[in-house]
């Protein structure tokens, strides 16, 4: 739609023209020639030339040339720029120009280089020698690793990077209440200097931010488990950009928590490589082996055969995994076990001592509830406290843990703790004492009425006169001869 804005009196075209303006006047006063000026500001010297010719006319509108003049971008590409690409795309195979074009204009701002525009980066990279053209245009990282000297980060210290990400498991599950047939989800967590999987959790449906705050504390936090004595809180983790990691629950966690948290660029599938290879793992090693495996041709029409995975025994399965199989098998990169792994390294481990009770409190998250009567209702469990009852028809937040509600929450209001908020556990027995009364009080009727009914039914056939003898006797009478039976006359029966 056309603005009915004069085209001078746009804040936009107004902006353009006082910078172009002062671009010159600047270029005026400091006595360089246009090539080092142009080095020094990261312009093109064409660009540069003609935005001075044009700011001495009267007329203000020869500025608007319409053409793209941003004086951040250059056209120039240092060997800088070239070598950061480089790295870039070491350790994000296939990733978007576009992408690397962005990060690398951030990176610029932050380091001082002059930024450059797409263009100028794709023209840099085609003029590239044959053998690094083909790093760009076969997305070979493997030749890159062995011919440029920069390759990935080398993640040594346990902790420093772990790798997060979920996906759909391979294999048919069915509900035990509805009888359903569903493929399962699986979100894990891994350490990328031992391979230690951190946690695994599996879902009934695609997961949500709570289910990954209920992943980042099993991972983070001591476990009862003896068989996996791994935890502490991580120096930086790594995911997609699936908006479950990208929720403002999550990220306000990892930063109460000091973890670095990053997302891999967009159409970057390689950049979470390990979590990635954990899910093949759980695959090729488990997954084919049950019944239910959804690689096989038909696969749904053969579990509805041949049966499926009851879906509340799929976690134990896939726990039984990690600890007897993939925890204690040797890895091919590490040379040992992740077991072995962890226990090697582990006076490396950074923030192995912390409070854990303060850490778990990180991972809860807000719910919005109203108050009434000085209570509040979350998950058929009300809660109640005094200083409630000045809060009426006020809608507070409430902190809940991943795991669960607890007997005491925090309640907070307008993001000031409030009071602590207690369960109210003599309501819900009244609550079931209620339920189970009127449970009582039907089926009394219903005997009630069942005796109406047999009230119309005579006595004889209902109760008859003649009771079967039990045990031996009953055994004997059966196979007595019935012929041997004598019928006496009713006078002699007298």
């Amino acid at each position: 739609m056309k603005s009915n804005v004069p085209l001078l009196s746009r804040e936009e075209i107004v902006s353009e023209i006082l910078n172009k303006r002062a671009l010159a006047r600047e270029f005026d006063e400091s006595g360089l020639s246009l090539r080092q000026f142009s080095l020094s500001r990261g312009i093109d010297r064409s660009s540069l030339s003609s935005c001075v010719q044009k700011a001495q006319s009267k007329d203000s509108s020869v500025l608007l040339d319409r053409r793209h003049f941003n004086p951040g971008r250059s056209t120039t590409v240092l060997p800088v720029h070239i070598q950061w690409t480089k790295g870039y795309i070491a350790n994000f195979p296939r990733v978007p120009l576009t992408v690397v074009v962005d990060e690398l204009n951030k990176v610029a701002e932050r380091e001082g280089w002059p930024q450059i525009s797409y263009w100028s980066l794709k023209r840099a990279i085609g003029n590239q020698a044959t053998d690094e053209m083909s790093v760009f245009r076969d997305e070979d990282n493997d030749f890159y690793q062995k011919h440029f000297p920069v390759g990935r980060r080398a993640i040594s210290v346990p902790l420093q990077m772990v790798q997060i990400d979920a996906t759909e498991a391979e294999v048919w599950c069915i509900d035990m209440n509805t009888g359903e047939l569903f493929r399962p989800w699986m979100s894990a967590a891994i350490d990328c200097a031992t391979r230690v999987a951190l946690a695994v959790h599996v879902h009934r449906s695609e997961p949500n931010a709570v289910d990954v705050l209920r992943l980042l504390k099993e991972a983070m936090l001591p476990k009862k488990n003896k068989q996996r004595p791994w935890f502490g809180i991580f120096q930086g983790a790594n995911t997609d950009n699936a908006l479950i990691y990208k929720d403002a629950t999550v990220g306000a966690a990892m930063l109460k928590l000091g973890v670095d948290w990053q997302h891999s660029p967009k159409g970057c599938s390689g950049a979470n490589g390990k979590v990635e290879r954990l899910f093949g793992t759980f695959t090729t090693r488990l997954f084919t082996k049950l019944p239910g495996y959804s690689g096989r041709p038909n696969a749904k029409k053969r579990t509805e055969l041949q049966g499926a995975i009851p879906f509340p025994l799929f976690q134990g399965i896939v726990d039984r995994f990690i600890d007897t199989d993939y925890s204690a098998r040797k890895h091919s990169e590490l040379n040992m076990s992740p077991w072995e792994a962890w226990l090697e390294n582990l006076d490396q481990v950074p923030n192995l001592i912390f409070d854990v009770k303060e850490s778990s409190k990180a991972f809860q998250y807000p719910v919005s509830v109203e108050i009434r009567r000085g209570a509040f209702n979350l998950e058929n469990r009300v809660y109640k406290e005094s200083a409630l009852s000045r809060l009426n028809g006020k809608t507070v937040a409430v902190m809940c843990d991943p795991d669960g509600l607890t007997k005491r929450l925090d309640v907070f209001l307008n993001g000031r703790l409030v009071c602590q908020a207690v369960r109210d556990d003599g309501d819900l027995a009244d609550d079931l004492n209620e339920q189970r009364t009127e449970r009582i009080i039907e089926l009394r009727a219903m005997r009630k009425d069942a005796e109406a009914e047999l009230a119309k039914v005579p006595a004889a056939e209902v109760f008859p006169t003649v009771k079967p003898k039990r045990g031996k006797k009953l055994k004997a009478q059966k196979s007595a001869d019935l012929s041997s039976v004598q019928i006496l006359p009713a006078e002699e029966a007298e």
